[in-house]
């Protein structure tokens, strides 16, 4: 197996092309299609392939061809799968229909891990987030359920880059977000929405109780230090938005309505002193 594969996205330059892909987008596939003669079949005669379709022998050349694709052609098919961040309908373990070692399932999930998460703090990615709150909608809207979003920033973000280098500012990043992970209920899902603001999804959750965690969350960044910087201090504001579905409540909150009124909050929370949340 070609462990380089996977880290060289010149195998796979159509993956950052295509669109999310969300569970039930595509059908599932009942077996797999062969692309070389079945074992079974011992005479040059044609067969049918899984979709009905006539196919010529083809002479086998390897137990990887024997068993279907080649597995570089299916990890880089799995590659371009992947590239919402989501897994489609066909789901890792069913992988095994194409005959894959265990080793080689592992790389997938780790493919699938990777391109849900953010490379610089180790939290979900902006790709999750988009994937997940629409995901997370449909769920409190059938159920009738709340819903909270946590939209945080950190204060003077740029005058860490300005003062102490972008390496620092990294630092204070991968810190903040640290913190954040580690008092994201369970449940909940933390995210890094883009440069230095974090956006944290808590599915089944009051306002009340999302202002606790966000609480939570601004004081243990208050009292982190950095290791590169242990003179260096900084804060964080946030704005929280929640709505639940009720039976009576006839208002289809969208992604945009939730973020829009968590950022709204945000910003006076910024304007009016920072180092504070606001709901």
């Amino acid at each position: 197996m070609n462990q380089q594969l996977l880290s060289n996205p010149k195998n796979y330059p159509l993956a950052s092309t295509l669109p999310p892909l969300r569970m039930g987008a595509y059908p599932v596939v009942k077996k797999p299609l062969l692309v070389s003669k079945p074992n079974n079949n011992d005479d040059d005669d044609d067969y049918e392939d899984s979709f009905g379709v006539m196919q010529k022998p083809m002479p086998s050349t390897s137990t990887s061809t024997q068993r279907g694709l080649s597995i570089e052609t299916l990890i880089t098919s799995v590659a371009a799968f992947f590239a919402g961040g989501a897994f489609v309908a066909l789901g890792v373990k069913h992988f095994n229909w194409f005959g894959l070692k265990k080793t080689e399932l592992d790389l997938i999930k780790k493919l699938q891990q990777e391109l849900i998460t953010d490379k610089l703090t180790g939290v979900y990615n902006r790709r999750f987030f988009d994937d997940k709150i629409e995901e997370l909608l449909k769920e409190a809207k059938e159920g009738e359920r709340e819903i909270s979003l946590i939209l945080l920033d950190i204060d003077h973000f740029k005058a860490v880059n300005t003062d102490h280098g972008y390496r620092i500012g990294d630092e204070v990043l991968s810190t903040v977000a640290g913190v954040l992970k580690e008092h994201t209920p369970e449940g909940g899902f933390c995210c890094r929405y883009g440069g230095e603001e974090f956006v944290i999804l808590l599915p089944d959750t009051s306002k009340e109780a999302a202002k606790r965690v966000a609480e939570t969350m601004r004081q243990a960044v208050q009292q982190t230090s950095f290791e590169s910087a242990k003179e260096l201090q900084r804060t964080i504001s946030g704005g929280i938005a929640t709505h639940h579905f009720g039976e009576n409540n006839e208002f289809n909150r969208r992604r945009d309505d939730l973020v829009r009124g968590a950022n709204g909050l945000l910003l006076k929370a910024k304007s009016s002193g920072k180092n504070q949340i606001l709901s």
